[in-house]
């Protein structure tokens, strides 16, 4: 029976396209939303020019510190300390997009508040449809943003090491060592995002509570104590912002994380990280070094048949081939011969293996 191998990763940037498209009519549905009266508009209209102006202030500072880091890892390279010219720009990119993410959702965030306001003075449901659309907005920009950007960097690397590879180093390990930096650049941004932000709405929130409450003697979120716009702009900069870019940092460094840790375990060791790893993915390992011990054989190369195998192929070093069957369903005579040829730790560690194979079935 033939198996063919398919190719799934291209469903990574249509499904990236198709995210970021359905965000788009979200988008559309929540701006035809009314925003209410010229009160409502007003509050809007201040929260919104406070998000812009604190999130233009921030990403400016955030930007000298990944100019720097660029030029740190330019020098590092041309001092040949990095394996690729793309790492700066990976890290410079994953800010970029962590950035981006965090940008979009503030933006449908403070374009909603008031739509959202106006429509719950409706009913609860149509108020809530509102809200939900606009929440939507941001899960399917984080996603797509997140797809778009790992399938792109990967496709783009892999075409460009397929052409150009890195002298001692794989296909597979380049494109890893690229990747880590991904993440780096957009932890790096969603650090200064998100507590960033969380700073100036707790500071915001409790000048609020001190200076209305306390010595004005006005309600809490009063429209006329200043303090309570700023404290909604923090929420919008924190909570929607930071939680973009940190939501971005955390999706895309799961992907890469986990193609980095295939890697490095591979390169560790090709049946797993663990013992238990290696007995769980292949049997019979323990039970084929014996063997060779016990033959006085080499292995040219260990054969990678999978704990289904009902029999298992070596080929010596020396030459010839010789067939041995799977030690579930090997006679116990062999085993026995050499338990008693066998002395000391040698024998005490065949006659575990042995127990084990035939009792309980694994090794």
């Amino acid at each position: 029976m033939e198996v063919f191998a398919v190719d799934l990763l291209w469903l990574a940037p249509v499904g990236a396209v198709l995210a970021l498209a359905f965000a788009v009519i979200l988008a559309m549905r929540v701006l035809k939303q009314p925003e209410g009266n010229d009160e409502m508009k007003r509050i809007s209209g201040a929260i919104s020019r406070g998000a812009n102006a604190y999130l233009t202030k921030q990403y400016k500072g955030v930007s000298l510190f990944f100019f720097i880091v660029f030029a740190l890892l330019l020098i590092l390279y041309f001092w040949d300390l990095l394996p690729s010219i793309f790492i700066p720009f990976a890290f410079l990119t994953g800010g970029i997009f962590s950035g981006l993410a965090g940008f979009v959702g503030m933006k449908i965030a403070t374009k909603s508040n008031a739509r959202t306001a106006n429509a719950a003075m409706k009913s609860i449901n149509t108020g809530l449809r509102v809200a939900f659309s606009a929440g939507g907005v941001m899960g399917f920009v984080v996603v797509g943003l997140g797809l778009l950007y790992v399938s792109g960097w990967y496709y783009f690397l892999r075409y460009w090491f397929e052409a150009n590879p890195v002298s001692g180093m794989d296909l597979n390990t380049t494109i890893s060592s690229v990747m880590i930096t991904f993440g780096m650049g957009a932890s790096a941004f969603a650090l200064f995002a998100r507590v960033g932000g969380g700073i100036f709405t707790k500071a915001a929130d409790v000048g609020a509570d001190l200076v209305g409450k306390v010595e004005v003697g006005i309600p809490e979120d009063d429209p006329r104590n200043p303090a309570v716009i700023a404290d909604n702009v923090g929420d919008n900069v924190g909570d929607v912002a930071g939680m973009g870019a940190d939501l971005f940092e955390s999706y895309v460094g799961a992907i890469i994380s986990r193609h980095a840790g295939r890697q490095r375990g591979a390169g560790r060791s090709r049946y797993g990280a663990s013992p238990r790893a290696r007995r769980r993915r292949h049997h019979c390992v323990d039970y084929r070094q014996l063997l060779c011990t016990y033959e006085g054989k080499h292995l040219a190369e260990e054969p990678a048949h999978g704990p289904a195998q009902r029999h298992l192929d070596f080929q010596p070093a020396h030459g010839g081939r010789f067939l041995f069957p799977d030690p579930v369903h090997a006679g116990r005579g062999k085993y026995r011969r050499f338990l008693r040829r066998a002395h000391g730790p040698a024998r005490r560690r065949a006659h575990r293996l042995f127990h084990r194979v035939f009792h309980f079935g694994y090794l």
